[in-house]
């Protein structure tokens, strides 16, 4: 039997997600020589989350002027955004048919979260199964506030919910594709890399930071013992 398959998580920062979802980190479970097929439906117009942040808390402020009920940043360290990725079981679409499974994903992500922000969609074509991730964010643009709570409450968020309306959303152009139930999330979940990537260029940063360091007694060394022969010469 084959599935629709989605994951979901929330993203707290936004840098390394996006490299490893906009291929400017490569990991090793990606074909390079298929990047070329990946389909970019929406890139990131921000660097990082502190770039993010600065400008929705002076959208807030602005907004703030003119209405009763104040809104307020979330705590530092809060989730920005929530990721979607959606794809299917392997061998269950061509090639088309799986970029039309995507596009209709991100359609179907637009329309639950009309209001909320887009920071990012792509079509993978280049790894073992191809999907999109989607990384919306907890900012309501229409509204001016962050509205994490509110979608909590009305369960659009909610991943068992997202999967059955998902299903019926594509029910009639891919009827061979059946929920997914708790053996698929763990034997087919697409396992996002963002977070493994980030430690991984955490580990990088510490090790040219040893080696840096490393450098820099090398050359105290170099220049002290070029120092001392210096002044011998001078006294010969």
């Amino acid at each position: 039997m084959d599935y629709a398959i989605i994951s979901q998580q929330k993203v707290k920062t936004l840098k390394g997600i996006l490299a490893h979802n906009s291929r400017k980190h490569i990991t090793d479970n990606i074909d390079i020589s298929r990047m070329e097929q990946n389909i970019n439906l929406f890139d990131c117009p921000y660097k990082n989350e502190d770039e993010f942040l600065k400008l929705k808390s002076q959208e807030i402020k602005e907004a703030n002027l003119t209405r009763k009920v104040k809104s307020k940043m979330p705590k530092t360290g809060s989730a920005v955004c929530q990721e979607y990725i959606f794809t299917h079981s392997p061998g269950a679409l061509d090639k088309n048919e799986s970029i039309e499974y995507c596009e209709m994903a991100f359609q179907f992500i637009k329309d639950r979260f009309p209001n909320n922000e887009l920071l990012a969609a792509h079509i993978h074509m280049d790894e073992t199964t191809p999907h999109i991730h989607i990384d919306i964010s907890y900012y309501d643009e229409i509204n001016k506030r962050f509205n994490q709570r509110d979608l909590y409450k009305e369960k659009l968020t909610d991943i068992n919910s997202i999967r059955d309306d998902f299903q019926k959303f594509i029910s009639d152009k891919f009827p061979q594709l059946k929920r997914q139930d708790g053996s698929v999330v763990e034997k087919q979940q697409h396992q996002s890399k963002s977070n493994k990537e980030i430690a991984k260029l955490k580990e990088q940063t510490k090790v040219l930071k040893t080696q840096n360091k490393s450098l820099y007694e090398q050359n105290k060394v170099l220049t002290d013992t070029n120092i001392t022969l210096q002044e011998k010469v001078n006294s010969s």
